[in-house]
């Protein structure tokens, strides 16, 4: 049951009770209806046995009994016998078979040769003739019949009633659960696209379905609200830190480029000139996500061969690769061009090789991979490093998450966040592979 949907438990839970309560139901009816047959056909016997009577009388020393009495009156056969049991007049099914003496005003109940009869004997006194007896026989199976009728139309209208109720059920529950399924569908929108903009909007309505999704909708705007504060402060943040830097970057410039400057100085300036570069290559990077977030930031698209620029970032890593002993290693098939924004896929090739080389082992490689398959692009970069847990997997893409501060690069956690961006905005996806002590794998397709 744990792997079906509501929809489908309701409908199975329903159906089932209306199975049981349709079976209880046709259980009771038949048995009432087989009871009332059997006392309906009993009280027919009776009166019939006792109309009988009206039918004989006794004249000039003889008993006359009239002829109808050799006819059936509905499905009742009847016969007189003398005080002795000996038979006069009447008429015996001639399937009934029986020894069973004659008993006065005695309903019972019997089988001959397979089939079950009512018996009722009543003794009467004729006037001048004595007294005799009149047997009433009833078969019993015309209930039985009836009955069995009951039962076939039963069993071909349980099935109906159950498939149209299930059907109903199924249809009442779809209808219900209708926003519901609105509400995961959004959810899922927004988890796929991670756009905070979408609502729900059911409208107006005062039942706890309405209320869910009111409260998500309130829950969405103010998640919106919050990320729209927090990429605002970004972008502004990192706009106003690009002017102190340059002037940073500026004054230390001109102190190196002056005179006089003892070896302790320089190497002091050198410092400080280092981490401005970083921090304004940290604020670039932050404002370029925070545009891109918002959607500020325009593409310059153009035809560009992806070939090339996987290999010549592959170059232009190589010097870094061998300072850590690294080996870095191509496959890639040329001439594959795709319409894209040349400076940002030389970004993203170049986050992803150094972040390989970052998180490498000494003597390992870094392997860059790029094939096309129809109209479909697959690029790849692997390495045989320290690989990561689930843990570390689940917060790769988030900004200024870093698994391993001390092996970082200039990114300071923003280069995989940049790299899916990247790829998002080119209408591509990425994902990773990985297991610690195994390495990692980041594949991505256009």
């Amino acid at each position: 049951m744990r792997g079906l949907s509501i929809k489908l438990k309701i409908t199975l839970l329903y159906g089932g009770l209306m199975t049981l309560l349709t079976c209880i139901i046709l259980a009771i009816l038949i048995a009432l209806s087989n009871r009332e047959m059997l006392s309906s056909a009993s009280t027919n016997l009776k009166e019939e046995v006792l109309n009988t009577f009206d039918s004989m009388s006794y004249q000039d020393g003889r008993l006359f009994v009239d002829k109808e009495i050799t006819e059936i009156q509905d499905g009742v056969y009847r016969s007189v016998y003398s005080e002795d049991g000996i038979f006069l007049a009447g008429r015996i099914p001639y399937e009934f078979q029986t020894n069973r003496a004659l008993s006065d005003g005695q309903l019972v109940l019997e089988n001959s040769d397979g089939e079950r009869w009512y018996i009722y004997d009543v003794k009467m006194s004729i006037q001048g003739y004595g007294e005799v007896y009149v047997r009433g026989i009833a078969s019993v199976e015309s209930a039985d019949s009836t009955t069995r009728v009951i039962m076939r139309i039963s069993l071909f209208l349980l099935p109906v009633l159950v498939l149209m109720t299930a059907i109903l059920c199924y249809s009442f529950t779809k209808r219900l659960l209708a926003p519901v399924a609105r509400i995961t569908r959004t959810a899922g929108e927004i988890s796929k696209g991670a756009d905070l903009s979408k609502r729900i909007g059911l409208g107006e309505g005062s039942d706890e379905i309405h209320m869910l999704a009111n409260t998500f909708d309130n829950m969405l705007e103010q998640l919106q609200s919050s990320f729209e504060r927090e990429r605002r402060f970004s972008s502004d943040a990192s706009h106003e830190l690009r002017t102190p830097i340059a002037v940073i970057l500026s004054q230390c410039e001109a102190a190196l480029e002056r005179e006089g400057l003892d070896e302790v100085e320089r190497e002091e300036f050198q410092v400080i000139y280092r981490q401005a570069g970083k921090m304004s290559r940290l604020v670039g990077q932050l404002l370029l996500l925070s545009k891109g977030e918002r959607d500020q930031q325009a593409l310059n698209l153009e035809m560009i061969s992806l070939s090339d620029i996987f290999q010549m970032v592959a170059e232009e890593q190589e010097e870094l690769a061998q300072g850590r002993e690294i080996r870095i290693l191509t496959e890639i098939q040329p001439s594959i061009e795709m319409k894209a924004d040349e400076t940002l896929m030389m970004r993203m090739m170049m986050n992803l090789v150094s972040n390989g080389i970052s998180y490498g082992r000494p003597g390992g490689y870094v392997k860059i991979s790029l094939h096309k398959d129809g109209d479909q692009i697959y690029g790849e970069v692997e390495d045989d490093g320290i690989g990561m847990t689930e843990e570390v997997l689940s917060h790769i893409w988030e900004r200024f998450y870093q698994a391993d501060p001390s092996r970082s690069t200039d990114s300071a956690g923003l280069g995989l966040p940049m790299v899916r961006w990247i790829v998002q905005v080119h209408k591509g996806r990425i994902w990773v592979e990985s297991e610690p002590g195994k390495g990692s794998k980041f594949s991505f397709c256009f």
